[in-house]
């Protein structure tokens, strides 16, 4: 098991575990600014709480990511594309401010 924190602290998808795919032997955790959020059962359940977490928050699509996130939001969530209108740097500061 490996994690190394994102290069942009934007919602990521980590998957720890031996068997990529065996779902008893793998964790899987939506991630937000390097913080868990949720730990989805099922591969389906993690790419839609990822996508979820882009909505909620306004983040923008990571530039080496966008086209994969786009079709994924699209054909898998069933999603209208998809342009947030404020990126927010670090989501945790815009929660947790005073």
């Amino acid at each position: 098991m490996y994690f190394q924190e994102p290069k942009a602290l934007t919602p990521s998808l980590m998957v720890q575990g031996d068997k990529l795919f065996d779902l008893q032997h793998v964790t899987l955790k939506t991630m937000l600014d390097g913080q868990a959020v949720t730990t989805p059962p099922d591969y389906l359940t993690a790419v839609a709480s990822l996508i979820a977490l882009y909505y909620v928050f306004n983040v923008a699509f990571a530039r080496d990511h966008q086209k994969t996130l786009h079709f994924l939001s699209a054909h898998v969530c069933q999603l209208e594309p998809y342009k947030p209108t404020q990126p927010l740097l670090k989501v945790t500061n815009y929660l947790y401010t005073d």
